[in-house]
């Protein structure tokens, strides 16, 4: 394809005058020949004709065609609808007017592609005459081979904006909301040698519209007015591995994904019923049984008395941007459920750090001026208080940062080790490390990351010290086994003051939440655990009667990390 600056007027001027000259002799030629063809042809081809060139004429979407040195010869209707031109502006390089200057194709690459006769595809903006937005389309460009020679271009353009915009920049080269489907492919082509017989060139313009029909990019069906497919091209049989005569009438729904077909047929029976284009996204399976995501389209075209004839439409392959999306909404969720958490922390923080703080500033004094040794003593017995207040209020903000953080790598963690490194840090001794208790024999160990698999372990065994019953030694039980489907389940009980479950059962694994001012906490440690297993498939329940005691019951699943 030549390409000028569209400053160069005296070319461009050229070009145009020389595009209506050849336009000029086509149409003259096709209106020659396709007298003598339709005196010439027999009735059954007529039929086939007529079949195949309404299919082509209304499937909706900007199209062209090309001779083989690159010379775009035909724009259909849509375009000249979209873009506002009319043939003649549209002619020679007219049509780069409503192409956004910065996206024309590299030279080099569009060139090479009209030398060896390959597959191109880039994205451009494309001004729409209506509103004067420029939108985001994919162009597509197919080459049409007859008898191994190149005879042609067929070349569609995709709007895209929609997908662009909302995926974002590494979208930028995929497809999602096409809004125009393939339209009227083909209308001036190479006309036959003057010395064919018009026979001949019926024939052969036949085998051409079945070529382009064949060549588009996308799963091309119609159906009749009350909803029955009646063709489908060859793009599905390649795709979904199934006869397209098993596919006709009602047979794609065996393709559709069970969850989205009643969605799928509901909302195609409102566009019978109403005559509204149909637009609707459902999983399709392949030849290999997975399912994809695809966007099915058509338009109802009618007669000059606003008669129904025939639904057009395609159906377009946007698995990668369907799934891109699902991320980013999960992602989006998942950000604001943790922007929620950490606000709610701060502000419970901020509350919590205010009494020590100021506690400090005022014993820290009154330690200053105390001249008795002892009174001195019982004033720095307070100001250990507020550390340890204080010093446990840091430590619940810095572990609810990290486990709604990107998690370290998993690795091999063994229950045995993990506890003794816990009590080590507890500093338990005598009474109080005799009274806990561990079998993990059953199931020694598992692939976890450590540093969650300690802190679950940790609040466990700190709770249960923390709330242990004034009446009774502490009596702790730790035990592992297998679970059902992979995994270890994962048993803390104890014989401490139990909890309510009736008054407190719906809050307990809720942020910030105490229970008794038995002992000093955040309120934070039973909300980690809940929130590391559940994020990797796992989950906690808990059984508990007042001044009995209670069991925590932990699933445990290896742990992947994305």
């Amino acid at each position: 394809m030549n390409t000028y600056r569209i400053e160069d007027t005296s070319k461009l001027l050229e070009e145009n005058e020389l595009l209506r000259s050849r336009l000029a002799e086509y149409e003259s030629r096709l209106t020659v020949l396709a007298g003598e063809a339709e005196k010439a042809a027999k009735e059954p081809a007529v039929e086939e004709a007529s079949r195949l060139r309404l299919l082509l004429d209304n499937l909706p979407q900007l199209a062209w065609t090309a001779l083989p040195d690159g010379w775009i010869e035909y724009f259909n209707q849509r375009w000249y609808a979209y873009t506002g031109q009319t043939p003649g502006e549209a002619g020679g390089l007219g049509w780069q007017v409503a192409q956004y200057p910065d996206d024309r194709p590299d030279p080099q690459k569009l060139q090479d592609c009209v030398n060896n006769g390959h597959e191109y595809s880039y994205e451009c903006r494309l001004l729409r005459a209506d509103d004067g937005a420029w939108r985001w389309h994919l162009v597509q460009v197919r080459p049409v081979h007859e008898h191994g020679e190149l005879t042609r271009w067929i070349g569609t353009c995709t709007d895209i904006h929609e997908t662009r915009e909302a995926a974002g920049r590494h979208l930028q080269r995929e497809r999602r909301r096409i809004e125009e489907l393939t339209a009227r492919l083909g209308a001036v082509v190479k006309m036959a040698r003057t010395s064919r017989t018009a026979e001949q060139v019926l024939r052969e313009s036949e085998e051409r519209f079945r070529i382009m029909a064949e060549s588009i990019p996308h799963i091309v069906w119609t159906a009749l007015p009350e909803g029955t497919a009646d063709f489908h091209n060859r793009r599905l049989a390649e795709y979904a591995g199934l006869p397209v005569a098993e596919a006709d009438g009602y047979g794609w729904h065996q393709l559709v994904h069970p969850d989205d077909l009643p969605r799928t047929m509901s909302t195609w029976e409102q566009c019978l019923a109403t005559g509204e284009p149909y637009y609707v996204k459902y999983r399709f399976r392949r030849h290999d049984g997975e399912y994809r995501w695809f966007l099915s389209q058509a338009l109802l075209m009618k007669d000059g008395r606003g008669e129904p004839l025939k639904w057009f439409g395609t159906g377009t392959d946007i698995h990668e941007e369907e799934e891109s999306k699902l991320k980013l909404q999960s992602a989006n969720h998942e950000l604001t459920r943790i922007n929620q958490v950490l606000d709610t922390f701060v502000y419970m923080a901020a509350h919590d750090l205010k009494s020590p703080v100021n506690n400090l500033g005022v014993l820290m004094q009154m330690a200053a001026d105390q001249p008795d040794p002892a009174k001195r003593q019982e004033v720095q017995r307070m100001i250990d208080i507020s550390v340890r207040r204080l010093d446990q209020t840091i430590n619940g903000l810095l572990e609810v940062i990290s486990v709604e953080g990107s998690p370290s790598p998993a690795r091999q963690v063994y229950f045995t080790a993990l506890l003794h490194d816990i009590l080590t840090e507890l500093s338990l001794q005598g009474q109080a490390a005799g009274g806990i208790q561990a079998d993990f024999s059953a199931a020694e160990g598992i692939v976890y990351v450590h540093s969650y698999l300690h802190s679950i372990l940790k609040n466990l065994v700190t709770n249960a010290i923390k709330y242990a019953s004034p009446r009774r030694d502490l009596q702790v039980t730790i035990h592992t086994k297998p679970a059902r489907g992979g995994g270890v389940v994962l048993t803390v009980s104890d014989n401490g003051i139990g909890i309510d479950l009736k008054a407190n059962g719906d809050r307990i694994f809720k942020p910030f939440k105490r229970f008794t001012q038995q002992a000093q906490g955040t309120g934070v440690g039973l909300y980690i655990i809940k929130t590391i297993v559940e994020k990797n498939g796992g989950n906690i329940q808990v059984q508990s009667a007042v001044n009995v005691g209670t069991t925590f019951t932990v699933l445990l699943k290896p742990y992947v990390v994305n």
